[in-house]
């Protein structure tokens, strides 16, 4: 009898040293482990209590308990790391594993690019009339100031690359939203449209070995975006040598950008083992960057390029354009379109405007207002 309640201190004792320990280590060894946290999202703030909010501050306290405990990003990158290396599963829901490494986004609320794969979100008749109105109505009031009009569509990585998508989603829908849209608006008004699907798609056959967008990232990389630039570049009368073409050089560089890699909290894991392309050979005009901030604005000059000014209305998609696009115009001024403004345009006084939009964040488009205030 003492024999087995000896044993059953023995366990207590154990229970609160497990429970207990992490505390006092963290406290000494926290500062020296890496805290990083891949969430993208606001950490919660330690609350204060206030009488006349008392029945809010239990909830506040245990959110903040819950972001704040020792080993937490360390706990939840071991997991991360077991789902990944251990079942091929993502630990975050909105990240699709696919085959060879290759990640794909399923953020059903943030554009639904699964949506647009499989074609089960396409426009309304009345949502088509939407956007056709307000791109027709920007056209025009660009048109009165003399600016050229273009809209860049940026394809989405799922149809870039469907073979690389698990087998459970199958092929990709013939009949999407973004082929709707296009469809219609050719039909229906002349707006200028840029779709570089197809281009994209010739690269990606007579260049095999040259992935066009990054397997831990939903963007194109340096390599894609030139070909989009080509595409775009062309549409305004600027003819740039093809990705292919002996002139152009392709360079091996160090990978920086793996939103998915982040999500998943294993950027260290996959983003390392994937590399980048910087493209040369073009004439670049001898390019000056004036700024460059993701979350604003991108600012170019280059002398000897074509004099006409650029205006891009753009998402993150333009972030590996930029240098190129910046390279073949005098001025080149690229504003999130999180921030544009009516004001920011009049003040650039450009000769082109270009509204840039991923596929998957081509609703958008049902409120655009180039008179956006």
């Amino acid at each position: 009898m003492e024999k087995k309640k000896r044993g059953k201190w023995l366990f207590a004792a154990m229970f609160m040293m497990m429970i207990c320990l992490p505390v006092p280590f963290w406290a000494a060894a926290g500062k020296h482990l890496s805290g990083a946290s891949y969430e993208k999202r606001m950490m919660a703030e330690k609350p204060v209590f206030r009488l006349e909010e008392y029945d809010r501050y239990p909830k506040a306290y245990e959110a903040y308990l819950n972001d704040t405990l020792p080993f937490r990003d360390q706990l939840i990158q071991l997991n991360s790391r077991i789902n990944y290396f251990a079942f091929r599963k993502a630990s975050n829901e909105n990240v699709i594993v696919g085959k060879e490494g290759w990640l794909f986004y399923d953020g059903e609320d943030d554009g639904d690019p699964i949506g647009c794969y499989r074609g089960t979100n396409l426009f309304s008749q009345e949502e088509l009339e939407t956007i056709a109105k307000n791109l027709t109505d920007a056209e025009r009031y660009l048109e009165e100031r003399n600016v050229e009009f273009v809209l860049m569509i940026a394809p989405n990585k799922e149809r870039m690359y469907p073979e690389m998508m698990p087998d459970y989603y199958g092929e990709p829908a013939e009949r999407y939203a973004a082929l709707q849209l296009i469809e219609y608006l050719r039909e229906c008004t002349d707006i200028r449209i840029v779709y570089p699907y197809e281009k994209l798609m010739e690269m990606k056959r007579e260049l095999p070995e040259l992935p066009l967008y990054q397997k831990t990232d939903t963007h194109w990389n340096y390599a894609g975006a030139y070909v989009a630039c080509t595409a775009l570049l062309g549409e305004l009368q600027i003819d740039m040598p093809p990705l292919g073409d002996d002139r152009i050089q392709i360079k091996e560089i160090a990978n920086v950008s793996s939103d998915l890699a982040d999500m998943l909290h294993l950027k260290n894991d996959l983003a390392g083992r994937e590399v980048n392309y910087a493209i040369s050979g073009y004439d670049n005009h001898g390019v000056v960057n004036d700024k460059w901030d993701f979350s604003t604005e991108f600012i170019y000059h280059s002398e000897g390029a074509d004099q006409r000014k650029l205006f891009v209305c753009r998402d993150s998609f333009c972030s590996a354009m930029s240098d190129v696009l910046g390279s073949q115009f005098c001025e080149s001024y690229m504003i999130y379109n999180h921030i544009y403004t009516n004001a920011a345009f009049a003040e650039q006084e450009p000769d082109i405007f270009v509204l840039e939009t991923a596929e998957r964040y081509l609703r958008d488009l049902l409120v655009f207002d180039v008179e956006k205030e």
